[in-house]
C-alpha cells in the first residue's frame, strides 16, 4: 500500500473453505465504503453496516458482519455454525 492508502485504508482477513476473505474499508468515502474480495477477487461491494454471505461452496451458511465507526472497524465477524470467529488485520 502506498503512503495515502495507509491512510484512508485499512483491511482485515479471514481463511474459511479454502479461500482468503479480506474486507477493505474506505475511511473516508460515502455510500459504499466496504469491499469483500476473495482470494484477492472483488465479489462485493456494500455500505456500513454489511452483512456478506459466503458462497464458497462450504455449504455452511457462513456470513462476515462488519460495523464501522469513524476510525475504522467496530466489527468485523464470521458467523458460522453458532460460532462467531473475529477478522484479523490484513
Amino acid at each position: 500500500m502506498d503512503f495515502w492508502r495507509n491512510i484512508t485504508h485499512t483491511a482485515v482477513e479471514i481463511y474459511h473453505g479454502g479461500h482468503r476473505y479480506t474486507v477493505e474499508l474506505r475511511i473516508f468515502s460515502l455510500g459504499r465504503n466496504l469491499t469483500l474480495y476473495r482470494d484477492g477477487d472483488e465479489v462485493e461491494r456494500a455500505s456500513a453496516p454489511a452483512t456478506f454471505v459466503l458462497e464458497d461452496g462450504a455449504g455452511d451458511g457462513a456470513v462476515i458482519d462488519v460495523g464501522t465507526s469513524e476510525y475504522g472497524f467496530q466489527r468485523a465477524v464470521l458467523h458460522r455454525d453458532g460460532t462467531r470467529t473475529p477478522l484479523r488485520p490484513a
